[in-house]
């Protein structure tokens, strides 16, 4: 829902496939052209954690800026597509405005955008879904400084933890917002709560409070309203300030930290929560 939405406003949008071990199942192409397919990485007894999340966090970040660079190929029309398809890739050529990437994730995906962005100057905005950052808690006071470019975390009302919350508030003052969708919990960011009916999402653990369809209607236009204005597309931000508008008592600057209590960061928020 969220990369569709993106799409539909003219946005190119890459959805990453990530061939770290965390995704159910992926394929890569040998030499002779034949899938050669990647499982999950089951944990074995006695693996920790945390060294399995620090390896595939640097395996994510690296495959990110190496997307953006087939973005740069491809708009040079230097890239040949070796799966059968219909689409004529040249048909992108020289058609690719990327002048100002945007670095995106959800979870583990947040954690991964904000690594990027530390490593990476080429993107010129981030946004954070609910992000994790677990796995670069032990470098986050190094990490996080990094993102030298405007920053916006969404977070849902149930996910984030202190120590979450502690390695968040390395992000730059002046770059980052934070905003909470109250009632709503770390899957309404997905599509899972689309697929599954009313007893799938209690068993599955998405149910929210608030509907699934406004949360991520909010969520969309969140995000939306902060591309447009830093990219000073204020033409385009009408219909996203209007949903946010409606939806304002769903919407808090700040992040939630448990037992119904909502407490700001001491980081200010700049262009979307003003807005409110």
């Amino acid at each position: 829902s969220v990369c569709c939405t993106l799409a539909s406003h003219g946005y190119l949008v890459a959805a990453l496939e990530h061939r770290d071990g965390s995704a159910c199942s992926s394929f890569t192409l040998n030499d002779k052209g034949e899938k050669e397919w990647m499982k999950y990485e089951v944990h074995k007894p006695g693996d920790k954690d945390f060294v399995l999340r620090s390896r595939q966090i640097e395996t994510r970040i690296e495959e990110s800026r190496r997307t953006l660079t087939v973005l740069e190929q491809l708009n040079a029309g230097e890239v040949l597509n070796e799966l059968e398809s219909p689409f004529e890739l040249q048909q992108l050529v020289g058609r690719l405005d990327l002048s100002r990437p945007i670095m995106a994730g959800h979870s583990f995906g947040g954690c991964t955008a904000i690594g990027t962005m530390n490593k990476d100057s080429r993107f010129k905005l981030c946004i954070a879904l609910d992000p994790w950052l677990f796995p670069i808690k032990d470098k986050a006071k190094i990490i996080c400084p990094g993102v030298n470019a405007p920053i916006l975390c969404i977070s849902t009302e149930v996910f984030q933890t202190p120590a979450n919350l502690d390695a968040m508030k390395n992000l730059p003052e002046k770059f980052a917002t934070f905003v909470t969708i109250k009632g709503t919990v770390h899957q309404n960011q997905t599509d899972t709560p689309f697929l599954l009916g009313v007893a799938g999402r209690m068993m599955g653990g998405t149910r929210s409070k608030l509907d699934h369809t406004t949360a991520m209607e909010i969520n969309n236009a969140l995000m939306l309203a902060f591309i447009h204005v830093h990219h000073g597309l204020h033409c385009f931000t009408e219909d996203s300030f209007d949903v946010i508008k409606r939806y304002h008592e769903h919407i808090y600057c700040g992040v939630h930290l448990g037992n119904n209590v909502f407490k700001p960061l001491m980081i200010k928020t700049n262009v979307i929560s003003s807005s409110l």
